[in-house]
């Protein structure tokens, strides 16, 4: 049995839709025996609400940069949490949007930008949650900014490396519990499963754990270098990628 973990955006879904054909090949390789899932810097409801209408299913989430696991009938199998007060005191120094994920919600603050029901609910200070711990954070750049968002990230990983760890995903910056990871996650479901393989596939640098961590690594031709250091195939969609695992 085969483990496919694949990347949630510009990897499987697409500005606000799916790839017609890559739903169809996904189902082929769920009727072959084999389990797939998504590894993603989202939280739960931002995979389920933009797949509600599509005929996908998945049979594992990685979400929150592999801070929270859940099984096929969405029941948490791990997870691991950031003191809430660290987020309130990177904040104050990172220019940018921040969206919360914490028990199974998302909070956002400090954008004027309408936003799809699946980026949570807005608030308009970090003061206004009444919570001790996140299971991940995320702050939001202009796509213009990715000199920023690195910077972003390079601070949080020198100056809060006890306690957790930053990804850059394009101009997003994706913070998790120290010690999780896509990777880590990928490698948490092989155990899980008992898997015989572990494939991969993801669009950016926030992937490049999980590429490390699988057994054969797919990324896109608009991927960047790093990325395609790292892949064992270069491809154009995930439906391109079945094909090459089933035949």
């Amino acid at each position: 049995m085969y483990l496919l973990a694949s990347d949630f955006d510009n990897t499987l879904y697409f500005n606000g839709s799916f790839h017609q054909e890559d739903l169809e090949a996904i189902k082929r390789f769920q009727n072959t025996g084999h389990k797939f899932g998504v590894c993603t810097g989202r939280q739960l409801n931002g995979i389920t609400i933009p797949s509600i209408g599509y005929d996908i299913s998945y049979d594992f989430y990685i979400t929150c940069s592999g801070a929270m696991i859940l099984d096929k009938h969405q029941h948490i199998i791990f997870e691991k949490t950031i003191p809430y007060h660290f987020v309130k005191e990177i904040n104050q120094k990172i220019n940018a949007w921040i969206s919360i994920s914490s028990d199974n919600k998302v909070y956002v603050c400090g954008t004027n930008k309408k936003l799809p029901p699946d980026m949570g609910t807005k608030i308009d200070s970090l003061n206004d949650l009444k919570i001790e711990e996140v299971t991940d954070f995320n702050f939001h750049f202009k796509s213009s900014e990715l000199k920023e968002a690195k910077l972003c990230c390079d601070y949080i990983n020198t100056y809060y490396q006890d306690y957790m760890i930053a990804f850059q995903n394009n101009e997003h910056v994706d913070v998790a519990p120290v010690n999780c990871s896509k990777g880590n996650g990928l490698k948490f479901m092989e155990k899980y499963y008992m898997s015989q393989k572990t494939i991969a596939i993801g669009d950016s640098w926030n992937d490049i754990t999980m590429l490390d961590a699988a057994s054969m690594a797919y990324c896109f031709n608009y991927s960047p270098k790093e990325l395609k250091k790292k892949a064992d195939m270069i491809i154009h969609s995930v439906n391109e990628c079945i094909n090459d695992i089933l035949q």
